[in-house]
């Protein structure tokens, strides 16, 4: 009997692509950022959050409220209780956060110091980006940045207390 042999025309070339290396660092490249944007695209980008800060005093327990610009992740961080959700309105968090941030760093913002007193007097702060800023809960503000920001929190508080 004879033996039959074929040439198989693509097998040299078959064998030469198989033993190439197919993943290159070039190749790599492209496809690392497709699917890191794949990634992306499903999370939206963090707002920026900023809190407001009311020490409380003895007739009215301190209160902390945390909120970004559409106002719908409130939380609500009352002393000695748990912590809520609400929603405020997005127009107060809106103006507020533009405020803040047309404030320039908080830490910087002018102290305006008056008398309290001891069992009734609250504090009253800010906080964004890592900073915090001082005592605004003064009657009177000197600063027109410190007396908008004192005036806007105050409703916020008052918002959010009522939700």
């Amino acid at each position: 009997m004879a033996t039959v042999t074929t040439h198989l025309p693509w097998r040299p070339k078959f064998a030469a692509w198989w033993r190439t290396p197919k993943l290159r660092s070039q190749s790599l490249s492209p496809l690392f950022a497709l699917l890191s944007l794949c990634a992306c695209a499903g999370s939206p980008a963090a707002l920026p959050e900023v809190s407001i800060i009311d020490s409380g005093s003895t007739n009215l327990p301190g209160l902390r409220v945390t909120f970004d610009a559409s106002g719908d992740k409130v939380v609500l961080e009352p002393r000695g209780g748990p912590k809520q959700s609400t929603k405020i309105p997005p127009k107060l968090c809106e103006q507020f956060l533009r405020d803040v941030q047309s404030a320039g760093p908080l830490d910087a913002l002018p102290a305006n110091h008056c008398l309290k007193s001891a069992s009734f007097g609250s504090r009253l702060y800010i906080e964004f980006n890592g900073m915090r800023s001082p005592d605004i809960s003064c009657p009177v503000q000197a600063d027109n940045r410190t007396a908008t920001l004192k005036k806007e929190a105050t409703e916020i508080l008052s918002a959010a207390r009522t939700r």
